[in-house]
């Protein structure tokens, strides 16, 4: 009986990994735009800066997050970049958003952020943003996401 099982095992295991190989190939990856900014605190030393995103997934299937990656790029400037372990999931051919505070100096940021605070509140900011999801699904380590638009700064 064991000769029969181990053809039987390993057709399983081989059906399994075609399986996943397929939702590797068949994965798209999901939009990720900024939907909120918004100046937290701001002193002479430190800025606080809330940033939310808005992510859309196109795939029949959830895709669990364990970590994101992110840069982001204001007015032609660089911002802000890290990571966050904060999990979430993306639900299944739907939507959900995401935040984090990035915290910048003004020794380092102060060129980028007196283009930000010159502008009127009406005005909206052009942003750049690169990354990627960290994700928990077989075979894929990370999901890149990349997108340019506009974010209006709330105070």
């Amino acid at each position: 009986m064991s000769r029969h099982r181990k053809p039987l095992i390993l057709i399983c295991v081989l059906l399994c990994l075609t399986a996943c190989s397929s939702l590797i190939e068949s994965l798209e990856p999901p939009s990720v735009k900024i939907s909120a900014l918004r100046l937290d605190d701001l002193s002479l030393t430190q800025q606080s800066f809330a940033l939310t995103f808005a992510v859309e997934n196109p795939n029949p299937f959830p895709i669990p997050v364990k970590a994101v990656e992110y840069g982001v790029g204001l007015a032609g400037e660089s911002f802000a970049s890290g990571s966050t372990e904060d999990a979430f999931t993306i639900p299944a051919s739907g939507d959900t958003e995401f935040s984090l505070t990035v915290n910048t100096n003004l020794v380092q940021t102060a060129q980028a952020l007196s283009q930000l605070l010159l502008r009127s509140s009406a005005t909206n900011i052009d942003y750049d943003l690169k990354g990627n999801f960290q994700v928990n699904l077989p075979f894929v380590d990370a999901i890149p996401f990349d997108h340019k638009g506009e974010v209006k700064l709330q105070r």
